[in-house]
């Protein structure tokens, strides 16, 4: 996928040496090239679906930042939405941490509201927040399932 933007702001979302663009593709998942100078100024983002929508979101919301005009497509970004997040049972504990650490930490870090399941309820986390967010919180939820699995 592509995604171009002004060609002045391509240094702001790129960061000095790359570095806002390269946790940018850390946090989504996804791999990002980025735009050579003098050619067009586009990004061009590969990996699943969902991941590239929120590398996408990111760009448009550092575009946003860096310019103060928001794009229609941005409007449907930013608009609130709330996703279940089901995880097996034996890994809600790796993903909220202790004393909550870990949740606490995914939702202030993406700027989400998780609601974590209650002990002896159904093992689902509900996230809500603007809908790059909210992709971004599952992909860190989904890390630490993941993780916690492989870890043993």
């Amino acid at each position: 996928v592509k995604q171009e933007v002004p060609e002045s702001l391509v240094g702001y979302v790129m960061g000095r040496e790359r570095a806002v663009i390269k946790e940018l593709a850390r946090q989504t998942r996804t791999e990002i090239t980025c735009p050579v100078k003098g050619g067009k100024p586009e990004f061009e983002i590969t990996g699943q679906a969902h991941c590239t929508d929120a590398a996408i979101a990111c760009i448009e919301a550092k575009v946003y930042q860096a310019s103060g005009k928001m794009t229609w497509q941005m409007e449907s970004w930013f608009a609130q939405e709330t996703i279940n997040i089901h995880v097996p049972p034996d890994r809600v504990g790796f993903v909220v941490g202790s004393m909550g650490q870990v949740i606490s930490s995914i939702a202030a870090q993406t700027n989400t509201m998780i609601i974590s399941p209650k002990k002896g309820h159904e093992p689902v986390f509900v996230v809500t927040g603007p809908k790059h967010a909210v992709l971004l919180a599952k992909a860190a939820i989904d890390d630490k399932v993941h993780g916690a699995q492989a870890g043993g």
